[in-house]
């Protein structure tokens, strides 16, 4: 019994997590379609872990050494820049919606942070200590009454701590509740 619970609760868990910092802490390897852009520099949606290549919608290959992933820190990386002194080389065909195809390993890091790990084994620990309760919405007694969690709700509070850090800015900056 607990191991099917266990079984069925971490990735759940390990998805809302993801919902909550507005990112994914496993990676995948895919090319992501954006749109073209004059700017000398490409604003990820997501987080980039590394950049394999980038194709404009014409079949034209951009030469990736004259590229800078920012921030220089990373990964996880949120734009992809021209290297001073080389001008800007995309270009495209037809529509400038999805005109250029990023490829890379894209997630927050190649390995998991070990706080995400602690925060998930504790808000499933949490979830499995109230499961004597399934069924119920709320209990009282004694004047005290206690609600039970569900996914969509956040995580724990206790849990929180070892989340916001990790929380991705809304794309106006600021930390969303």
């Amino acid at each position: 019994m607990l191991e099917s619970l266990l079984v069925l609760l971490i990735p759940s868990v390990s998805r809302a997590i993801d919902r909550y910092c507005r990112r994914t802490f496993y990676t995948v390897a895919e090319a992501r379609d954006y749109d073209y852009t004059t700017s000398p520099a490409i604003r990820l949606r997501d987080d980039l872990v590394s950049l394999t290549g980038i194709t404009c919608n014409d079949d034209a290959e951009v030469d990736v050494s004259n590229l800078v992933l920012e921030p220089r820190i990373g990964p996880p990386y949120s734009r992809i820049a021209w290297k001073q002194g080389v001008g800007v080389g995309f270009t495209w065909t037809g529509t400038q919606t999805s005109a250029l195809s990023i490829e890379g390993v894209w997630g927050y890091k190649a390995s998991l942070p070990p706080d995400i790990a602690l925060a998930c084994m504790a808000w499933v620990s949490d979830i499995y200590a109230m499961s004597d309760s399934r069924g119920l919405e709320s209990m009282s007694g004694g004047g005290v009454r206690a609600s039970l969690r569900k996914l969509d709700e956040g995580p724990p509070p206790d849990v929180k701590g070892w989340l916001d850090h990790y929380r991705k800015p809304t794309k106006f900056g600021a930390i969303a509740a």
